[in-house]
């Protein structure tokens, strides 16, 4: 499990990359309208989520490194009685302190107020650059604004850096916690798969399908998955990124299901493909053993040292000679 401690720790490694004398401001993700009076289900930024822990919208994280003194401030929003009526609990200014281990804690409508004093004598700035525009545009008009007052002895950042190339960096090692959470996250998304076949019948909807497998994400702890599922029956699996997920499934096609359980912010992604009915044809099973036969190389092959591109490699060329054992490639 992920813990506070673990997010402290990921801020420790920041802040040691992060040059003396300097700021990063890493916001998250926006809220989405769905309605007049509701919201797309929220995802926050997850570089944001890897330092933070935090998962609600309208949120900056800012991390101070001067003369030895590490900061972390945390941009939210304030607990509102109304709203949260409304919305659900907000954990407001006090629990971004003592949940989340902000050394301070400000409403997030007092960020444009204050980036400038944040952004004063520091010399280097790190920001996911092209990500945010509206945060950036309030960055960018303070920077502006310190610029005028340079010749009475204020310093402005003169580097900026994308600070994302620090974090995919770091997010790329994963710590025993993490990689518990992603094997959770699989176990999970197995067993869905497990309950769609267990489940598959001729005449049922592919929707009928996609629901089986979302109620065991969601029973097993998901937070619900982690992309939009994909279960398309017959032709359906030719069209790459199908989710109508709205057809007849019938006897004698093949079912291709991708989908996978979010589980603490981490995602599983699974891919198989079984008869509707349960039985393979024969051209199904051969085929289906081509594309089998050079995943279990792949399996094999996965080594530390190894490289993706000498997995993609093996991959594409057990596929090749598996096409053309059965004839459905010709040539050499």
């Amino acid at each position: 499990m992920i813990d506070q401690k673990e997010y402290a720790q990921r801020r420790s490694q920041l802040f040691a990359q992060m040059l003396d004398n300097s700021i990063a401001i890493v916001p998250t993700a926006p809220e989405h309208w769905h309605s007049t009076d509701e919201f797309l289900d929220y995802r926050p930024d997850y570089n944001f989520y890897y330092l933070t822990g935090f998962t609600e919208p309208e949120a900056i994280a800012v991390f101070i490194k001067s003369e030895g003194h590490e900061q972390f401030i945390l941009f939210n929003r304030p607990r509102d009685e109304k709203k949260e009526q409304w919305l659900g609990a907000r954990a407001g200014q006090l629990k971004a302190v003592s949940d989340y281990h902000a050394d301070e804690a400000y409403g997030i409508d007092e960020f444009a107020g204050q980036i400038s004093i944040l952004l004063t004598n520091k010399k280097s700035m790190y920001y996911p650059l092209g990500r945010y525009a509206d945060v950036e545009a309030l960055i960018n008009d303070a920077l502006k604004k310190l610029r005028f007052r340079v010749r009475s002895g204020v310093r402005v950042p003169d580097t900026v850096m994308d600070i994302n190339q620090i974090l995919f960096a770091m997010r790329l090692i994963k710590t025993p916690a993490e990689i518990e959470v992603m094997q959770k996250a699989a176990d999970i998304s197995v067993d869905a798969h497990i309950r769609a076949m267990q489940t598959c019948r001729p005449g049922m909807f592919e929707y009928e399908i996609e629901a089986e497998l979302h109620y065991e994400f969601r029973r097993r702890g998901a937070s619900g998955y982690a992309y939009p599922s994909i279960v398309a029956g017959g032709k359906n699996a030719c069209i790459l990124h199908y989710v109508e997920n709205d057809q007849k499934l019938r006897d004698g096609d093949l079912l291709l299901i991708d989908a996978g359980a979010k589980y603490q912010g981490y995602n599983a992604d699974i891919t198989r493909t079984f008869p509707v009915n349960g039985t393979f044809s024969g051209r199904q099973k051969v085929l289906y053993e081509v594309v089998l036969n050079a995943q279990l190389a792949v399996i094999e092959a996965v080594k530390p040292g190894n490289s993706w591109a000498q997995m993609n490699e093996i991959a594409e060329r057990k596929l090749t000679e598996g096409a053309l054992d059965i004839g459905l490639l010709k040539g050499s």
